[in-house]
């Protein structure tokens, strides 16, 4: 069981490890989002500066992918938070 109530009449007390993970996962989903708006303003940067088609094309796989890894990240918090 991930949360434990000492008393019926009390809210549930989650353990520290149960915390951090869920620190954790909170950052890692933060880095993800601001690893896609970096790569984003990267991006549009290159298309109004010095447009050249083949940094383009990479920086958009790259946001594709670390867009990927955020929806993985947010999709398994709520699964995780869900659970418990």
């Amino acid at each position: 069981m991930a949360a434990k109530a000492k008393n019926d009449d009390e809210a549930p007390v989650l353990s520290e490890v149960e915390a951090r993970g869920g620190v954790l996962v909170y950052f890692a989903i933060l880095l993800a989002l601001g690893a896609v708006a970096i790569v984003l303003v990267l991006g549009l940067w290159n298309m109004v500066a010095r447009p050249r088609p083949e940094v383009s094309q990479t920086l958009m796989r790259w946001r594709v992918a670390l867009q990927f890894i955020a929806l993985c990240l947010v999709m398994a918090a709520l699964y995780l938070s869900a659970r418990s």
